[in-house]
């Protein structure tokens, strides 16, 4: 794959400033985590909920397994610019209430529409090009850009985390607008926003 010199160097600055944050969160994540990342930043949830409360008990089993990490990170998803992630463990510390909790995650997950797949290739491939110049530090890059990119030739565009990830890192998460971040727990992200002397590294 070679480097698409025509793209904007802004984009690709932001998109770098998204790999040094989730490699300084998560030093071996997949390419396909960092994938699951910037969809969810375009999409927010990836699928919609046609069955309420199946998704209400597959919370609260979620939470009645899971032990609290004490993670207090609002992550921003992707480029940071509309969806974030809030740690379930705020729910089981007592930080945040588990129904104002959950119906915020509901009405958002209500609210998602389906992407235009043909436009979001187009997207993630700007992404991945940029991504390419740093593969390096990115595990699994070549198996997991033909598995996107065959998914996405397929019409699909939700992927899970690498089984790396869910075994070291133990992801427990929903994904809300930055707005119902601000309401449910008033911590600003830490934000993608990083300036240029901070990425000497790349």
């Amino acid at each position: 794959m070679q480097r698409n010199e025509q793209a904007p160097n802004d984009f690709e600055m932001d998109v770098l400033r998204v790999l040094k944050y989730q490699l300084e969160r998560y030093p071996f994540l997949s390419l396909v985590d960092i994938y699951k990342s910037f969809f969810q930043d375009a999409f927010g949830p990836e699928h919609l909920l046609f069955d309420p409360e199946k998704a209400r008990e597959s919370f609260k089993y979620e939470l009645e397994a899971m032990k609290t990490r004490g993670c207090r990170t609002v992550e921003p998803c992707g480029m940071g610019i509309c969806f974030c992630r809030i740690p379930m463990d705020l729910v089981i510390d007592g930080i945040i209430d588990e129904g104002n909790y959950f119906s915020a995650f509901l009405a958002g997950a209500s609210a998602f529409k389906n992407p235009d797949v043909g436009i979001w290739k187009q997207t993630w491939c700007c992404i991945l090009e940029v991504l390419d110049m740093k593969r390096e530090f990115i595990q699994d890059f070549w198996k997991d850009s033909e598995l996107i990119l065959m998914a996405l030739e397929k019409g699909s565009w939700a992927l899970n985390h690498s089984s790396r990830y869910r075994e070291l890192y133990d992801p427990h998460y929903r994904i809300f607008t930055m707005e119902q971040q601000r309401e449910l727990y008033p911590q600003p992200p830490k934000t993608n926003k990083t300036d240029r002397e901070n990425l000497c590294w790349l």
